[in-house]
């Protein structure tokens, strides 16, 4: 659980586990490869193993928000279906805007899922979240507004060669773009 005024967040950022961060509060603003999504409305971020994210709160409201994050096998020796559920994470990670409703219903969830402590009972709640996340799917309008080709382009790049030393004025230079630009 993070909660506060100041930002306790890594940099751009990948991990080898399903990660699902269920924003309670904030003004966030949650950079995908491919998309980005920023506002005040309790929302659901998804990734899978391997997908760069980014979660930003701004200081000037509460932030809150609850994590799960597991790894494939923790719910594949138990069910073989559970990899249509995945679906839910979509290709380079999924953003779902949630009313106060199904803000709550996935608040107890979780809640409930980081509570439980007979591990069937909490990999059966694992897969009554995600089944409920892929419910929302179905009347799903894209929140997410569609990053500049450079910018998708430098953070693969940082992505690669993270590393590296990497100087802002050589990369916008390889991007095509001016420093300011890119910065």
């Amino acid at each position: 659980v993070y909660e506060g005024y100041l930002p306790n967040m890594s940099d751009y950022h990948m991990h080898g586990y399903y990660e699902i961060s269920l924003i309670l509060s904030g003004d966030v603003k949650v950079i995908l490869p491919n998309s980005l999504q920023q506002g005040t409305q309790s929302r659901l971020v998804l990734t899978r193993p391997m997908t760069s994210h980014l979660i930003v709160c701004q200081t000037h409201l509460l932030y809150k928000r609850i994590n799960l994050l597991f790894s494939n096998e923790y719910l594949a020796d138990y069910i073989p279906e559970w990899k249509q559920l995945l679906r839910v994470f979509g290709k380079n990670g999924k953003v779902l805007l949630l009313s106060e409703q199904e803000t709550d219903l996935f608040l107890r969830l979780a809640e409930t899922i980081r509570g439980e402590t007979d591990e069937l009972r909490r990999r059966l709640l694992l897969l009554i979240f995600l089944s409920k996340a892929n419910e929302l799917l179905r009347g799903e309008s894209e929140p997410s507004e569609e990053l500049p080709t450079y910018v998708t382009k430098a953070l693969l790049y940082l992505q690669e060669h993270y590393a590296e030393k990497i100087v802002a004025a050589e990369l916008a230079w390889q991007l095509g773009i001016g420093r300011t630009t890119l910065m």
